[in-house]
Formats: structure tokens, sequence, C-alpha cells
């Protein structure tokens, strides 16, 4: 894309995912043009309107005139992808090692054509203190498909497997973006856990569409049964 290394201050990839915009080069501009490359890219945290959460940049790639004062920054999710999350401020934490009681938000934004909506990702947690990770680690890819009219399916698999489990492997909450675009937006949807020994964990809260931020949400409640990565095969949302 010819535009894609134009402007690298204002628009920064954190790896394949998630884009950075921010004006970082000039005061007292309260507008920036910021360039987004082609695909779907929804805002994460600005999230009030439904109608501007998200820009579809054509092929070749486009920009987006954005607010740009002092406090706004624009983080963005990429189409066909899903990200981890925790949010250290509701947490009220001060080092990454106290994130590790806690579980960890996933945040999904997929793509469809014709025949399904479909997102993937690679989740890696650490015991965050071993400069030797051989075994203080576990890593996994997520993989998000949803027939059109159909249940939603998040797989697990394990690619590495270490031996220390912490509360940064179980699944606290859901998001899955642009939900009415895949016709999410109608009904409750039910969630279960598949265990690897073909076991069933109903986790209790059911999913809800959240109209503002068009998505799709689901929370774990407290004391309900856990959905602990490295025994979990697959998750389900089925229409409740």
């Amino acid at each position: 894309e010819a535009g894609a290394y134009i402007n690298q201050e204002l628009n920064i990839m954190l790896g394949s995912a998630l884009k950075l915009g921010i004006q970082s080069t000039t005061t007292g501009v309260n507008t920036t043009n910021f360039y987004f490359p082609e695909g779907l890219w929804c805002d994460v945290f600005k999230k009030v309107d439904a109608a501007t959460n998200c820009i579809t940049s054509p092929p070749g790639g486009s920009t987006k005139t954005l607010s740009s004062f002092a406090y706004d920054f624009y983080l963005h999710l990429r189409g066909g992808y899903m990200v981890p999350m925790q949010d250290a401020k509701a947490l009220k934490v001060k080092t990454s090692q106290d994130l590790k009681v806690a579980p960890f938000d996933l945040h999904v934004l997929p793509v469809c054509d014709a025949q399904k909506c479909a997102a993937t990702g690679r989740y890696l947690n650490d015991d965050g203190i071993s400069v030797d990770v051989k075994g203080a680690q576990n890593i996994y890819t997520l993989t998000y498909t949803q027939p059109v009219g159909g249940a939603i399916t998040l797989t697990v698999t394990i690619v590495e497997e270490g031996v220390v489990v912490d509360m940064n492997d179980v699944l606290g909450s859901l998001q899955i973006y642009n939900a009415a675009a895949q016709g999410l937006n109608t009904d409750l949807y039910k969630v279960v856990a598949t265990k690897k020994d073909a076991t069933t964990i109903d986790l209790g809260q059911t999913a809800v569409y959240d109209a503002q931020s068009d998505r799709l949400m689901w929370k774990a409640a407290d004391g309900q049964a856990a959905a602990n990565l490295p025994e979990i095969d697959f998750i389900t949302l089925t229409a409740a």
C-alpha cells in the first residue's frame, strides 16, 4: 500500500492486530488524518457511538480524519484478529505481576464472507518472572468461527504448555465487535465450555448485545465455573 509508510509517528502498528493512532508531532492541531490499511478496524476504547466505532478501509488503504486534541488517542483492532487484554486501572494494580491474580479479557473482531465469520489469535501467558521460560509459559492458538446464522465456536489449541497455570489462563470476559453486522444483536447467547475430556461446563452468565458499543458481551460471574484454557477444547455461544 502506497501510504503504509507515511507518517509512521502517527500510525503505529502494535503487532499485526492493533494500530495506535496518536498526534505525536504537532501541537494545537484539533484533527488529524490517520492512515488505515485495507480492512475492517474497530476502536477498542472509544465505543460510545456504534455508527463510528468501526472503519472499513478500501483496497490500497485510506485516511480518516479524527479528533486529535492532547487527550485523544485511538487503538483499533484489525478485522480477523482477537487479542487478550486486562484493564489495569479497573483492577487497581501497580505492577504487571499484580495482574497474575486476575482472569484475562478476550476482544474479537471477526471478518465475514457469505459462509462464515472468522478470527484467529495467539495467546502467550508466562509467569512474569522467569528468565528461562521453558516450562513456565503457556501458548495457545485461538480460533473463532461462526457459520452464517449458526452458533459461535471458540476453539482452544495448546501450542506449548508449562507447569505454571495462574489466573491469566482463565477467560474472564469476551467481547465480539461489530456484532450487528454478524446478526448477533437480537438474541441472548448461552455460553458453554467443552473440556478436553468431553465433559461440559455451563459458564453461567448469558452473552448480551450492547447497542452503544455494537458488541456481544459475556462476563464471568463471581463464583461461577471457570473457563480455564488448559482444560478446554472449545467454547460455544448458542442463541438461548
